[in-house]
């Protein structure tokens, strides 16, 4: 039978302290029963956890960094990019939208993006039009995002938020109107594209050109072009 202690050096943690005398590292030496107990913890801890989580989620659930880089060698969880983890194969999960929503909590689908959600658009953009309010800093992320800086007095006129499905997180996006609004007055507007949306809007039931024109007078230099395209259009 093989002693107790036999396994003390196969089950030690570094634990690094800081006293008057600087930093200290001790070792805690735990038997093989202890291993096993801190790993069925570990395990539930993990569990917890949404499929989609952040470091501070993990650390906040008493899970150290030196686990999650463990489990991640280990193929048991999934980096998404820095500080972002999936747990397990999820097809049904938007990661760029996540990551996005993980690491700006204001963004909101803007533009051209938000513009394909609403069936407004055929073609879906390379890029993610993301708002943030001005004077945000831009997180880097792996999704291909295109930032864009609204005024921060209007940011939330017309936004609501969207789960992420899959993710316990949401993210914000712009109304119909608010998206036809900001084309309307963006200084690189695609006309083309600006008509197109109108007019398939128009077509939506319960759609009519005064409340296209009453949302728009909310926004400083949407309501011009809006009402030339109605007067167009219909």
């Amino acid at each position: 039978m093989v002693p107790e202690w036999y396994h003390l050096t196969r089950a030690r943690e570094w634990n690094y302290s800081f006293t008057d005398e600087g930093w200290v590292c001790m070792i805690r030496f735990m038997t093989k029963n202890g291993m096993a107990s801190m790993k069925e913890e570990r395990a539930k801890l993990m569990s917890d956890l949404p499929n989609l989580f952040t470091t501070a989620d993990a650390l906040a659930h008493g899970i150290p960094r030196v686990t999650l880089h463990r489990l991640t060698q280990q193929g048991k969880i999934r980096s998404i990019s820095r500080g972002l983890y999936l747990r397990g194969i999820d097809k049904t999960i938007d990661l760029d939208l996540a990551e996005i929503a993980a690491k700006a909590p204001m963004a909101t689908i803007c533009l051209s993006s938000a513009l394909a959600q609403h069936g407004l658009n055929d073609e879906i953009p390379k890029r993610i039009d993301i708002a943030i309010p001005r004077g945000t800093w831009a997180p880097k992320t792996t999704a291909a995002v295109t930032w864009h800086r609204f005024n921060s007095k209007t940011f939330k006129e017309g936004s609501s938020k969207q789960p992420i499905l899959g993710t316990n997180l949401t993210i914000g996006i712009y109304s119909a109107e608010r998206t036809l609004a900001d084309l309307a007055r963006h200084p690189k507007m695609d006309q083309a594209e600006l008509v197109e949306g109108i007019r398939r809007w128009l077509r939506q039931p319960g759609n009519h050109p005064s409340k296209l024109l009453k949302f728009s007078q909310n926004l400083p230099g949407a309501r011009f072009h809006i009402q030339r395209i109605l007067e167009i259009l219909t």
